[in-house]
């Protein structure tokens, strides 16, 4: 079974995936919102698969800690 510890590292890791906007010039922009859509899924699809695991899981604490 997957831990806190594990899902609080996961989160981290996901989290540091965002991009900062200020940074990004207009024709990185839709490379910006194809990497923000495909993390997002993939944090959902993680956040999906954790609360079949563990019924302690709070999904919506978890995708909060990874979009900070």
């Amino acid at each position: 079974m997957i831990t806190k510890k594990h899902y609080i590292k996961i989160a981290e890791i996901l989290n540091r995936q965002s991009i900062d906007l200020s940074r990004v010039d207009n024709k990185d922009y839709s490379l910006y919102e194809a990497k923000q859509t495909a993390v997002r899924q993939i944090i959902e699809d993680l956040a999906n698969y954790f609360e079949t695991d563990n019924p302690n899981f709070d999904k919506v604490k978890f995708k909060e800690a990874c979009l900070k």
